[in-house]
């Protein structure tokens, strides 16, 4: 069971891998093919491709098996990296009382921290009352075609570890996390 909960969370967290958000970072970004777009500036975002030196990225330039093969260690190094987190963030949720799929959830956000723009859950989700979820974490899971999670991270108080007493507020919502029962991955794109 552990090892299903495990290999899920390795593949969810490939997948959201590349959920950020594109940002338009080469000057040449308008001559993106518009299928391509996503995935260039995806991939700028995680460190995995680079422009040259005139920012420029060159989307129609040829690409040599020496770059290839750098770019996928690349890609690879950044994987292992995140997992590493996620298995250890997984790791830290071991004392608590909680379902193995919400603390792959729970890890898998503080690991990747995929910030959302608004409430995702304005369509029905259900907020997953459970008494060892950490403070400050609100986990939801919605069901359509595919479950998925949102994390909310709700946070009022001073500013954490900085000897500020100042009261701060803010509402970040994380996702989304597709998990499909500690059976496996099931995401629809």
């Amino acid at each position: 069971m552990k090892k299903q909960i495990l290999i899920s969370v390795f593949l969810t967290f490939i997948l959201t891998l590349t959920a950020f958000a594109a940002v338009n970072s080469f000057t040449d970004s308008d001559s993106f093919p518009d299928w391509a777009a996503d995935s260039i500036n995806k991939m700028s975002d995680i460190g995995v491709i680079n422009g040259y030196e005139d920012e420029s990225f060159g989307s129609n330039d040829t690409v040599t098996r020496a770059q290839l093969a750098t770019i996928v260690d690349r890609y690879d190094k950044n994987v292992s990296a995140h997992l590493n987190s996620a298995f250890m963030n997984y790791a830290s949720f071991d004392g608590l009382n909680l379902d193995p799929e919400i603390k792959a959830v729970l890890a898998l956000a503080r690991s990747d921290y995929n910030v959302l723009d608004g409430d995702p859950t304005s369509n029905g989700c259900d907020k997953i009352e459970a008494v060892d979820i950490p403070t400050y974490y609100n986990v939801y899971k919605c069901l359509d075609m595919f479950e998925v999670y949102y994390v909310n991270f709700v946070y009022d108080g001073p500013v954490p570890e900085s000897g500020d007493a100042t009261i701060i507020h803010f509402s970040e919502w994380l996702g989304p996390y597709y998990l499909g029962g500690g059976k496996g991955i099931r995401a629809f794109y």
